[in-house]
């Protein structure tokens, strides 16, 4: 459980803008410019590498909240 809440924490972190149920008061707008992305959670060793990987949309192309 604790790999798991560090993961989440470790992503909500990383995300500097608000989506869906992700919300957060410093960064209040959704930002699709730069955060519509998936995050990437890989474990190594002891330590998390948090980082980002596009989105491929293969059906349906995302709306856009910011234009």
């Amino acid at each position: 459980m604790l790999t798991t809440l560090l993961t989440i924490a470790s992503s909500a972190l990383l995300r500097e803008e608000s989506r869906g149920a992700h919300y957060r008061r410093d960064f209040p707008e959704t930002n699709n410019a730069r955060w519509l992305q998936n995050t990437v959670v890989r474990q190594k060793a002891e330590d998390l590498d948090v980082g980002t990987a596009p989105v491929r949309s293969t059906t349906m192309r995302p709306a856009r909240a910011d234009a």
